[in-house]
């Protein structure tokens, strides 16, 4: 008994293994069919800049407190910069700021979604989740989240996944650290919030 649980074990292990292989090929596959298409990213700029004509843009962002429990925040902007609305949430606990910025994009892709939007830019400050999502680096643990990332994004008619500075990201920074308005485990702001107003000021979308 004792040997056939392991051999089990390692039938299991060696299977999820393949999967996760067979996903990350797949997934590189798609990037060099599909790269000639994505639109040219204005990474040297260090303010915000509105996404290409008809496409809304969604900057995310994750907090990450060791043994602490994860939040997210996401500002969505109109290609002419008008502010479309902002969430937050709580979720659960995360081992890395990685896990954090893949469970952040995570919430805000399905809370675009559920509002509509289906030609969406989601920008973010962690160069290897981009990374990831677009086939240029294969991580194994990340074997989750990018399947829960693969199956949102066929959801959506067209949308890209981006980098950005820090300065660039700051909204939805703001967002992820701050409280949720009366401790609620998520939240969206059809209104500017107040945390955000300053920033959006200088993002010139006010």
């Amino acid at each position: 008994m004792f040997m056939r649980t392991n051999l089990e074990y390692a039938q299991r292990d060696a299977k999820e293994w393949h999967e996760a292989k067979s996903f990350f090929h797949h997934s590189n596959c798609q990037h060099q069919q599909s790269s000639h298409s994505v639109p040219a990213n204005r990474n040297h700029v260090h303010r915000w800049t509105t996404p290409p004509v008809g496409f809304i843009k969604c900057n995310y962002d994750g907090s990450y407190v060791r043994d602490l429990t994860f939040k997210g925040g996401w500002i969505l902007r109109s290609d002419f910069g008008r502010f479309l609305g902002a969430g937050q949430a709580v979720g659960k606990v995360t081992n890395n700021p990685l896990e954090s910025e893949f469970q952040a994009l995570t919430m805000a892709m399905q809370s675009c979604w559920s509002k509509g939007y289906k030609k969406v830019y989601f920008e973010g400050d962690n160069k290897e989740v981009v990374a990831i999502i677009n086939g240029k680096q294969s991580n194994f643990a990340a074997f989750n989240w990018m399947r829960d990332i693969r199956y949102w994004k066929n959801k959506f008619d067209e949308c890209y996944f981006v980098w950005t500075n820090r300065q660039c990201n700051k909204a939805a920074d703001i967002l992820a650290k701050a409280y949720l308005p009366r401790d609620s485990y998520s939240h969206f702001h059809s209104c500017i919030s107040s945390v955000i107003a300053n920033t959006l000021l200088d993002d010139s979308v006010l």
